[in-house]
Parts: C-alpha cells; sequence; structure tokens
C-alpha cells in the first residue's frame, strides 16, 4: 500500500510488512516557506501534539501514524491522517457492506454502521477517538509546554 503527496509518500513494505516513510527532494524547501506564514507557537504545538499522540493511535504496521506525520503541515494548527483508512479507525465501529454483511465492501456497494466496536493493536493506550484519549491523558502538561515556550 502507497499512500503519495507533494511532500513524499508512505509505503509497506510486503515483505517485512514495515511502514516506511520517505520525504520528497523538495520537501525542505517547501516547508521554510510555509513555516515563515505560521507562528513559531503553533508550530510548537502541533509539533508536540503529534509527536505524543503515537501511543494512542492504533498500530497494525504503523502506516496510519505515519500519514499523519506526512499529511500534518506543522505550524497550520491540524493533525491530517490521510490513510485511506483513517477514518474509519478514528470512529471505532465496523461497517459492513449493506448487502453483503461483510466488512468488505462491493465495488460500488455502500457501507453501515454495526453496534460491533473495534479491537485495536498497538498497546493499552489506542483506540477510537484517539485525540480525546491524548487529551485526557496529556492536557495538564501540554499546557505547561506551551506556556514555558511562550515565556522563551
Amino acid at each position: 500500500m502507497e499512500i503519495k503527496t507533494p511532500r513524499g509518500r508512505v509505503f509497506i513494505n510486503n515483505k517485512t510488512m514495515k511502514a516506511e516513510l520517505e520525504w520528497g527532494a523538495d520537501f525542505g524547501r517547501e516547508l521554510s516557506y510555509e513555516l515563515g506564514m505560521d507562528s513559531p507557537l503553533q508550530r510548537f504545538a502541533d509539533d508536540y501534539i503529534l509527536r505524543t499522540m503515537e501511543p494512542y493511535v492504533p498500530k497494525d504496521t504503523g502506516m496510519l501514524y505515519k500519514s499523519a506525520t506526512l499529511g500534518t503541515h506543522i505550524g497550520s494548527g491540524e493533525l491530517r491522517f490521510i490513510a485511506p483508512y483513517s477514518r474509519y479507525l478514528f470512529y471505532g465501529i465496523l461497517m459492513v457492506d449493506s448487502v453483503t454483511g461483510s466488512s468488505w465492501a462491493t465495488r460500488g456497494g455502500t457501507k453501515v454502521a454495526t453496534s460491533t466496536k473495534l479491537n485495536y493493536h498497538g498497546g493499552d493506550k489506542a483506540g477510537a477517538h484517539w485525540d480525546k484519549l491524548w487529551k485526557a491523558d496529556n492536557l495538564d502538561t501540554y499546557v505547561r509546554q506551551l506556556q514555558s515556550f511562550g515565556r522563551r
């Protein structure tokens, strides 16, 4: 599986089953231009949240978290998980094909939500709505870090 953006790509090596991140050749130049428009505090906040959120993001191959690394523009105020299945895992509810009842949708088929919650890999902190899980554990530390950064 591969996800490409102008900033680079994330792919799974089928032999080793490891997700790999490859930055685009022009990434540094693009980033320095973008960051010139954002505040240092916002860049610090985005970077801090992205780095500390990893244990809360479900992990099988690691590609979901790496898709956020690739999809997020540090300083934008928004973390973007760009893997095609991000939303499905974020909400944590099994969705099945409306006709076959299979979790694999038929071409052109429609999926419907069930009452079955998903089981997650990646440690005891990983789960649905990982932003809320992160916030419950890290908000106080995050606020202190922002205050400390703002005093510099």
